[in-house]
């Protein structure tokens, strides 16, 4: 699931399917939060405070944004969105990490951040 393996014209429709949904994530309010910068209470570490931070606020997230989030997997994984849905399930969740393990490995992927720059 990275951008750069995906060619042709399945290429430009994965970019402009995962910038609408992208896209409607990023208004969030809550997501917007998540990226100013906001430094830890004095004494607290600062990445103990950035993780409560993102744990306070990916519930609500991935809950509003389910359906943009599932697209854009989705489109990524070559699947429709309706075949990813089905696939998430709790056990696969608890075997593969399944949506936060995509979700990661979506951030990591150098081509698809430099798409967003």
């Amino acid at each position: 699931m990275r951008l750069a393996d995906i060619k042709g014209k399945r290429l430009l429709t994965t970019i402009s399917t995962c910038t609408e949904a992208i896209g409607r994530v990023m208004e969030d309010e809550d997501v917007k939060a998540l990226f100013t910068k906001e430094e830890a209470p004095e004494g607290e570490d600062a990445r103990a405070f950035a993780m409560r931070r993102i744990t306070k606020a990916l519930p609500g997230i991935l809950d509003r944004h389910a359906d943009d989030i599932i697209l854009a997997l989705g489109t990524l994984a070559s699947n429709t969105p309706e075949g990813r849905q089905a696939g998430m399930t709790v056990e696969r969740y608890a075997e593969e990490g399944d949506v936060l393990t995509d979700l990661v490995s979506l951030l990591n992927d150098r081509d698809f951040l430099s798409f967003l720059a």
